[in-house]
């Protein structure tokens, strides 16, 4: 049926059938013709017919009619009148010689006895009486001739028909009878001669349908029996006479015609029956059928091969060069043209179209190309920013991709410095070199060119001609020389929409650019804008991330690292290297006394001396808020230790003035000898910052570590040991804090916090304790017991209907235990909570003790499914040069940050940096310690996540957590 349905849509096909239905019209004619001729025959069959067998009915009528006159001579003979019955018998002899189709004529008495007879002698008729023959009777009775039924004659003993007469007196009483018995046998005879055909059948019935004689002779018709044909009887039956198609049981059909024959008296004692076979009947009609119906098929076919021949000719041939056209063009061969291989003014024009098509398709096809090429090269740019490739890298991309979309174009980006006027660098790798320095010694003013003019006038500059613009007086005779004769230039502007370079395009040929052209350059612009803008929030958030945000020196982490590379080199070169850690005396009173912003200018100006102090003799970092951090070198020393340390002491001591205020303060130094006082970068911090305490304690303005005299307080151990019956007792217990969606406003989870109420000294600030417990074993059973206890309590929100997640610190101690993924993987099987729920919080010092071993604990963590954030994030040195390898879910940002947001830009800026950076690594960002509703507000707009703080909610007790989340349900 599909193939059907396809065959149909062929154009060939269609017009096949056009021409065939054409031709139907010719085909039904003759088929009526036929038909017509078929009726014509069959009347005209049944008409000689009807005719025959009237013929043959008339003959036998005439048999009758001659022997009635036979009759009337007979009668009228004397020796019929004398009675002279041996001369009767002599003259019926003589004229039965002359009768070929009787068998006997004679004449019988009154009483039915033979009175003489032409068959035989007298003495064999003296025995014989007729007085019981039906017809005897009759031919007493009825005047006229009388014929018999069928019967065998007593004299001659053939079946015979009987024709009898009575001669009667002038009164009108029979006195004798004529009679005379007919040869059956002769009975149409003389008509079968004459018959249509050797199959035709004549048949002649008495009045009883008893066969008297039927020619040719057949088996199924017997002479002296009933006719046994039971159709052709109901034929008879139902006409006196007339004709019909007779069906027999063998299939055959014939054409039947049949008619009443005998005397005037007796009209209907014979039926006639000719039967003539249909198909030797039609056998012409047939012939003249398919005679006809074979010129018919030969003219159609004549008719359709000429059609065909026409149609291929004037139209197949053009429809095939149009649909390969149309082939083509769906291939995307958009050369195509057609119009010139066809003829026919309809074909011509569809051909004419088919050609406009190709080309405008062609253009558009070109045009897509060039899209998607400059598309991708687009791609390409914006991947190498997310990336962040160095940004000459990116930036020497883009002149090539820029240049592969502008035909004859070169590309070159020049940066400013950061004063506005001169040229930082030439980004040119298809200029000549000699003009690209030269490039790179302009200034930013309107006499240097389209690029020094597109900057100074911050507008796109175009110069069709360099050889007659006055702004290349400067330049022109080198851009000559390089045989560069038109350029274009767009200024570059930062977000701020400041200047910060310029984009130009160079031509060999003087010319304005092209409307495409000078779009393109433009989209060029905003790339090279947009990468440059990357660059610098991605190094300011790379330097925030390093060093303190007040003070500009490293942070703590990172100077831990700093030391760690030390530790390399003075191990590889058995040197000695020194960390310091200084505190300034009496800054709270300073803080609290003139307010925050003069103890920050304090530091700052702190900050700025030990920088100038130190220069590249050392590294300088800021380990606390009024401690700092310091590292020297062996080899980079240029003065005996002790020297050096009291130097720095001098400048510290040095009055300062703030805000019209002349200030003098003092500081404590703590000196870690390598590799005497410590092998690692944690311990010598730490013998450092145990030393100063001892100088400061001692008033000797620094000392260094001892380890004979290194502080292992009673108070220190009591506490330690106090946890450790604490952690036994149930003396522990948590406090949960919300945590809620910004976007949604609705509670998303709890980070559980440590609590502890000594028997003697009450609640136990967490930072009392905590840091006891990370120095010692005793961290690894109290993490895994707040982990329980957390779960525990999830568990049960869970089991209320409350879906909230819960968030637990963990420490650096605890990423250095292989095992501690296993033990949180069980007590999630044990309180049947699914792992997505936990979320552990991780500082970034924690992960640099031991960073190698830490990602890997991490790692396995996260396989589990449980989340991982970094707590206190921006306060670190591993944001950038670790944030890519760590499997983190979400950062934490710094409370500092969030508390000085609306006064400190610089804070605001690294929490937009953040989130931004946050984001396109697919994580997503929590803001701790928001405590007022503008805090809260800003964060929504930057794009934060999550959020919480005591505007939201303090630390609330495991029963009051419940309430919350009744009345806030996650």
């Amino acid at each position: 049926m599909l193939w059907r349905k396809d065959a149909l849509k062929s154009i060939y096909v269609r017009m096949f059938l056009v021409i065939c239905v054409a031709v139907l019209p010719s085909l039904a004619g003759l088929v009526f013709y036929v038909y017509e001729q078929r009726g014509y025959l069959t009347e005209y069959s049944t008409e000689n017919t009807e005719r025959f067998v009237q013929l043959a009915a008339h003959d036998e009528s005439w048999l009758f009619s001659s022997t009635r006159n036979m009759f009337s001579a007979i009668a009228n003979m004397p020796l019929i009148a004398e009675k002279n019955w041996p001369l009767c018998h002599k003259y019926m002899r003589n004229l039965l010689k002359e009768q070929t189709d009787y068998h006997d004529i004679g004449l019988m008495s009154v009483t039915g006895e033979s009175l003489c007879s032409g068959l035989q002698d007298p003495e064999a008729l003296r025995t014989v009486n007729f007085s019981d023959r039906e017809y005897f009777q009759r031919a007493l009775y009825e005047t006229g001739l009388i014929v018999s039924d069928y019967h065998v004659g007593r004299i001659s003993g053939q079946p015979v028909i009987l024709v009898a007469t009575a001669l009667r007196t002038p009164d009108g009483l029979p006195w004798v009878v004529l009679y005379a018995s007919l040869d059956i046998t002769s009975m149409v005879r003389a008509r079968h001669a004459a018959q249509h055909s050797d199959e035709s059948i004549i048949t002649i019935l008495d009045r009883n349908g008893v066969v008297l004689n039927s020619m040719p002779p057949r088996a199924d018709i017997e002479i002296g029996q009933t006719l046994a044909d039971v159709p052709l009887q109901e034929l008879l039956s139902r006409n006196y006479q007339g004709s019909g198609i007779l069906k027999r049981s063998d299939g055959s059909e014939w054409l039947v015609s049949h008619a009443r024959t005998g005397t005037e008296e007796d009209p209907g004692a014979f039926t006639v029956i000719y039967q003539h076979p249909t198909a030797t009947a039609m056998a012409k009609m047939y012939r003249t059928f398919w005679i006809s119906g074979a010129l018919a098929l030969l003219l159609g076919l004549l008719t359709l091969i000429l059609g065909w021949v026409g149609i291929q000719a004037i139209v197949g041939r053009n429809v095939r060069y149009l649909a390969a056209a149309a082939k083509r063009l769906s291939q995307g061969k958009y050369d195509t043209r057609v119009t010139s291989m066809v003829s026919g003014q309809e074909f011509i024009e569809i051909a004419s179209q088919l050609d406009h098509m190709a080309k405008a398709l062609g253009r558009q096809e070109a045009q897509w190309a060039q899209s998607l090429q400059r598309q991708l090269g687009q791609n390409k740019i914006l991947q190498m920013i997310a990336q962040n490739q160095p940004l000459d890298d990116t930036l020497r991309a883009l002149t090539q991709v820029t240049q592969a979309q502008i035909e004859g174009g070169i590309v070159s980006i020049l940066l400013l410095a950061p004063d506005g006027e001169h040229i930082q660098s030439c980004i040119a790798p298809s200029l000549p070199d000699s003009y690209a320095q030269a490039l790179a010694q302009l200034c930013c003013d309107d006499e240097t060119g389209t690029c020094g003019s597109a900057m100074a006038q911050n507008r796109v500059v175009v110069t069709p001609d360099i050889a007659t613009d006055p702004a290349w007086e400067s330049l022109r005779d080198l851009a000559l020389v390089n045989e560069l004769r038109a350029c274009w230039s767009h200024p570059i502007l930062a977000a701020d929409g400041k200047v910060v370079g310029s984009l130009a395009v160079y031509f060999h040929k003087p010319g304005p650019p092209g409307m495409e052209d000078l779009q393109f350059s433009k989209m060029a612009t905003e790339v090279a804008s947009m990468a440059i803008e990357h660059n610098r929030h991605h190094e300011a958030l790379r330097y925030q991330s390093r060093h303190d945000v007040l003070t500009g020196l490293y942070k703590r982490e990172v100077f831990t690292a700093r030391i760690d590379n030390a530790l390399s080199a003075a191990a590889a070169s058995n040197q000695r290297f020194y960390v310091m850690n200084l505190t300034l005396h009496g800054f709270k009173e300073i803080n609290s006394t003139f307010g925050h912003h003069i103890g920050d200018n304090l530091l700052r100006t702190v900050a700025q001396r030990l920088r100038n102090l130190i220069g590249d003799k050392g590294d300088v970092g800021r380990s606390s808020g009024d401690e700092f951090a310091l590292l020297f070198r062996q080899p980079d020393l240029t003065m005996p230790i002790r020297d050096l340390v009291q130097e720095i002491l001098n400048e510290i001591r040095r009055p300062a003035e703030l805000d019209g205020t002349e200030m003098q303060i003092s500081a404590s130094i703590g000196i870690a000898e390598y590799p005497v006082s410590g092998l690692e970068p944690d311990v010598l911090m730490r013998n450092a910052d145990s030393a100063m305490h001892r100088a400061e304690r001692e008033g000797t303005g620094f000392a260094f570590f001892d380890a004979s005299q290194h502080e292992r307080t009673p108070n220190r151990l009591l506490l330690l040991s106090d946890l450790r019956h604490a952690l036994d007792s149930d003396e522990l217990f948590l406090h949960f804090q919300p945590q809620i969606s910004l976007r949604r406003r609705r509670t998303v989870g709890f980070e559980a916090l440590l609590r502890w109420k000594h028997p003697s000294k009450g609640l136990v600030p967490p930072g009392h304790f905590m840091p006891v417990a990370e120095y010692s074993d005793l961290i690894h059973p109290l993490t895994l017991w707040v982990l329980d206890r957390a779960l525990e309590q999830c568990s049960q929100w869970h089991s209320k209907g409350h879906h909230a997640s819960i968030s637990v610190n963990v420490s650096a101690r605890n990423l250095l235990n292989p095992e501690f993924p296993t033990q949180i993987q069980k007590l999630l099987a044990r309180h049947n909570v699914p792992a997505h729920y936990l979320e552990v919080e991780i500082t970034e010092s924690a992960i640099m003790v031991d960073a190698t071993r830490s990602l890997s604990v991490l790692h396995r963590i996260r396989a589990i499914g449980v989340r991982i954030a970094i707590d206190d994030f921006g306060t670190g040195h591993s944001s950038l040069s670790y944030l890519h390898k760590l499997p983190v879910d979400n950062l934490k940002i710094d409370q500092s940050f969030i508390r000085e947001m609306d006064n400190d830009k610089e804070s605001q800026t690294i929490v937009d940096s953040i989130i931004g950076l946050a984001h396109n690594l697919k994580v997503s960002v929590t803001a701790e310690g928001v405590e007022d509703q503008r805090s809260l507000m800003r964060l929504l707009q930057l794009g934060c996540d999550f959020a919480q703080g005591y505007l939201i909610s303090r630390p609330i007790a495991a029963a009051d957590a419940d309430a919350w989340l009744e009345e806030n349900r996650c």
